[in-house]
């Protein structure tokens, strides 16, 4: 299998109607652009659009390859089945056990959708670094909830959380590299976090991205996808 190469920048993806999506990945291994981090969103049933993101640990060749497996199959599970995220993540695990050695990672499976014409959040967390809540006030929460990793048992029990989007609310899904600075806990990073993403809670998403990434001691692959519901209900 092919390992994928990302492009250190800033994407706007393509909309999953009514939703504005926007990545960047910036890889540790600069002379090579791969690393072990991917992101992914694709559309769903009914209307559903289901973001992505993980974390193989290293930073080569072998840690891309193995991050591309994880995410093809993800990428094919959520595209296929109407299923909650923690189920999406379970199916990943008992399939990454049976083709092999199984590749530990982190990941954050994330649903939106909309349910008598209001804006939900769903997400299943497999010891990944926590998803972040933007509101249009500049209000920021971080999404608490989280489960064992990728790899480490088969038949790992995962939960489903869920909470409402306010309109105008962004998601802003990552990985470790964004917030792991020497010295300092993953808390203290996280807390940094917040505070850089309230003051771009009105701009774009390209500024929420560039905001999330500034100040930022890069010592690990980074990627980070945004999701942004629409300014007012249907």
């Amino acid at each position: 299998m092919t390992a994928p190469t990302l492009t250190h920048r800033t994407q706007i993806l393509p909309a999953v109607d009514p939703y504005q999506v926007a990545a960047h990945y910036l890889p540790a291994d600069r002379a090579n652009a791969v690393g072990g981090d991917w992101y992914d969103a694709v559309p769903g049933i009914s209307g559903r659009l289901t973001a992505m993101i993980g974390d193989v640990a290293g930073h080569d060749m072998a840690a891309a390859a193995r991050m591309s497996q994880l995410r093809s199959m993800l990428r094919a599970y959520a595209v296929d089945r109407d299923e909650s995220p923690s189920a999406l993540l379970r199916r990943l695990d008992a399939a990454n056990h049976r083709l092999g050695d199984p590749s530990v990672a982190t990941a954050v499976v994330a649903a939106l959708d909309t349910i008598d014409g209001r804006h939900r959040l769903r997400w299943s967390n497999a010891g990944h670094p926590p998803p972040v809540l933007i509101c249009r006030d500049g209000r920021v929460r971080t999404l608490s909830g989280h489960d064992i990793l990728i790899g480490v048992r088969q038949y790992a029990r995962r939960h489903t959380w869920t909470c409402a989007l306010p309109p105008g609310a962004t998601v802003l899904l990552y990985t470790d590299g964004l917030v792991e600075r020497r010295g300092h806990s993953l808390d203290d990073g996280i807390a940094r976090l917040n505070r850089r993403l309230a003051a771009s809670a009105h701009g774009s998403l390209a500024d929420v991205l560039t905001a999330a990434g500034s100040d930022t001691e890069q010592t690990d692959d980074i990627a980070m996808i945004a999701i942004r519901v629409p300014a007012a209900d249907r």
